[in-house]
């Protein structure tokens, strides 16, 4: 999934950080390829903060230059407690240091098939998870340093992961502590066709499901990709997609398209 975002000034410089779209993220490369890594959440006051799924974007602007998002930076996002789900795009090779510790409402993560390193605690303590969706199709390649899953319940949380692949994670250092290992294939249900008739509304990129609480909620690309999956949220949902198009919103058995322009 792309996406791109912004804001637009003069000169760039290493270690410049810039706010898009609710994240800071850090410039780390001008020259020869402009490059970023995602920082932190702004410092807001905590009563501003709502729940919210964590969608990081694979390039952003900053003072008249395109920065391709190439890292998630050390403790860019430790002890959070303002997302439950985090989609990390396809441009991301390097999860540092405790990106994610200690994230205890993370319930789901998708990490892309361009990662090439996750380092010590990426997401130590997130025992919150409940699924695992790694799209590495081989896994032996990816540097893992030390308790990368460190206080994840693997007897619970459920790592999908591409088709047959399920053999190669079970003999992976780290991967292989998960008791169940599925792939991708199978986390992907078909689409039931009841009317939704809960109120959603459409604001630029976010799509709002209002009155959900106690109801699995999915988004889908029209092609049947699942792009979001939140269980049992509380009264309404806000997910952000990355372009304009046709999406479907499943909230337990039902089913309604919504149009982002």
């Amino acid at each position: 999934m792309s996406a791109t975002a912004g804001i637009t000034a003069n000169a760039q410089r290493v270690g410049d950080t810039f706010l898009v779209f609710e994240l800071y993220y850090r410039i780390t490369q001008v020259s020869p390829n402009k490059e970023a890594a995602v920082t932190t959440l702004p410092n807001y006051p905590l009563e501003t903060y709502e729940v919210m799924n964590l969608y990081i974007f694979d390039k952003v602007y900053y003072k008249g230059g395109e920065y391709k998002v190439t890292a998630i930076d050390y403790n860019a996002f430790a002890m959070s407690r303002f997302f439950t789900s985090a989609i990390i795009p396809n441009s991301i090779t390097s999860i540092r240091d405790r990106a994610f510790w200690d994230c205890h409402d993370l319930t789901s993560v998708t990490i892309p098939n361009s990662v090439t390193s996750i380092e010590y605690s990426a997401f130590r303590d997130c025992d919150g998870l409940t699924s695992i969706t790694s799209k590495i199709e081989d896994v032996n390649s990816v540097t893992m340093e030390d308790d990368v899953f460190r206080g994840v319940d693997k007897k619970e949380c459920i790592l999908y992961v591409p088709a047959g692949k399920v053999d190669d994670y079970k003999n992976a250092e780290q991967w292989k502590e998960f008791i169940n290992i599925k792939e991708i294939s199978n986390a992907t249900t078909s689409i039931k066709h009841t009317k939704l008739t809960n109120p959603i509304a459409v604001i630029g990129k976010n799509i709002t499901i209002s009155q959900v609480a106690g109801k699995n909620v999915k988004l889908y690309s029209l092609s049947g990709q699942m792009l979001y999956n939140i269980p049992m949220p509380k009264e309404s949902v806000t997910l952000t997609v990355a372009q304009a198009g046709v999406y479907i919103v499943q909230v337990g058995n039902a089913t309604r398209k919504v149009v982002v322009k």
